[in-house]
């Protein structure tokens, strides 16, 4: 999992869902400048954020490190945290950076390492509970039941996480 855009904030719960259903999780090392001049010759355009800029180093680190499948979905919306507003849309790098990856860093080519970049809308959790039943049913088989724990155990890492965060903030 490259730990950028997106990831920075749900890295806990994604780390415990796939930990909970049985796979080895490996995150991109810690962002350097040696991580971000390692991307940059697949960065398309200069007018990028530094942060999706990074993005490509993070991936290159990702395949130098051996890594047998790179997770990185594209995630439309969340569900609103104050529980009466509609899903959040996201930042559109954050939206569509997984397929400016896809194409300038080309994780199929040489190297071909599976490529993982789901579209979720994740408007409400019970949403984001079947697209995430759906993606794991078809990509490796795994059933409704089991990913639903994975989920909640996700759900339980990235509650401690949040309040752990807020205590340091205070």
């Amino acid at each position: 999992i490259p730990r950028v855009l997106e990831f920075w904030n749900s890295y806990p719960f994604w780390n415990a869902v796939f930990r909970s259903l049985g796979f080895t999780v490996v995150p991109s090392p810690a962002s350097t400048f040696r991580i971000y001049e390692k991307g940059l010759s697949h960065v398309p355009s200069d007018t990028a954020c530094f942060p999706a800029k990074l993005v490509h180093g993070h991936v290159q680190a990702l395949l130098d490190l051996g890594v047998d499948r790179i997770f990185f979905p594209k995630i439309f919306t969340l569900p609103a945290e104050d529980k009466r507003g509609e899903g959040v849309h996201l930042c559109a790098v954050i939206e569509g950076y997984p397929l400016v990856i896809q194409e300038t860093n080309d994780p199929f080519g040489e190297r071909a390492v599976p490529y993982d970049s789901p579209a979720f809308y994740w408007d409400t959790h019970a949403l984001r509970t079947r697209q995430m039943e759906r993606y794991f049913a078809q990509t490796f088989g795994l059933g409704e039941t089991l990913v639903r724990k994975a989920i909640a155990q996700g759900d339980r890492v990235m509650a401690e996480y949040k309040a752990s965060m807020l205590e340091a903030g205070k």
